[in-house]
Order: structure tokens, then sequence, then C-alpha cells
């Protein structure tokens, strides 16, 4: 049987209203727990993984700073990712999906690429 690990009401307790401010401060919003922390599965070490919209346009200085302040409020590592640059990941993931032939993008989804060098052919079964 495994040990249940911390979960968010352990990691942050009074805190909530902090990281929401903080974040709006840097003009941040819709803050989300994701991750060991929102599964409970963290450990007294574990890191706390944040999902934040910005708002208005930001700066490296917002991210790092509000980065920064959360580590510090926190007092744990904190990785702190954009809906942006998910919405960027996914994008540059799934470009890979498609084959450049015709004949191929005819092809139903589970069929995989025959042409060499394509990506598809890591994605598919045949």
């Amino acid at each position: 049987m495994s040990e249940q690990g911390l979960g968010i009401s352990l990691i942050i307790g009074e805190q909530r209203e902090a990281i929401l401010a903080l974040a709006a401060r840097y003009g941040a919003s819709n803050v989300r727990i994701f991750s060991s922390v929102a599964r409970p599965e963290a450990r007294q070490e574990s890191d706390m993984d944040i999902l934040a919209r910005f708002d208005k346009p930001y700066s490296i200085f917002d991210l790092v700073g509000s980065w920064f302040d959360l580590t510090e409020l926190l007092g744990r590592p904190v990785s702190l990712v954009t809906d942006d640059t998910l919405v960027q990941k996914f994008e540059k993931m799934s470009s890979g999906m498609q084959c450049r032939y015709e004949e191929c993008r005819r092809l139903p989804a589970r069929h995989a690429c025959l042409h060499s060098g394509c990506r598809v052919n890591a994605h598919h079964e045949p």
C-alpha cells in the first residue's frame, strides 16, 4: 500500500489569497496548480507546478518576478507555465502529425505513412 502524498491544502495552506494577489500584481489570472500537488502525490521536497494566464502583454521581468516571488512565498521551488506557452507547445507537437504527401493525408488516422523521413511514422500504428 502506498503512502498518500501532500495535496494543495497542505502545501499552500492559508496562502491561497496571497498567491492570487501576487499573480494579479504581475498581470496573471486563472492561476491553477497541476502535477503532483494537484493529484495529491507531492512530497515535502516537491516543487509546485503553477499554470497561469497573463491577461495583458507581459515581459520576461513579469515572468521572472512572479516566479521569484511565488518561490519565496511558498518556500519551495516553483515551475511557472503560461497558457500561451502550452498552446505553442501543442501547436508545435501537432504540426509534425501530418504527412506532406496528399495520398497519406487521405488515409485513416491509424495508418502509418510509408514515405521515408516522415515523422508521422512515429505517431501512428500500421
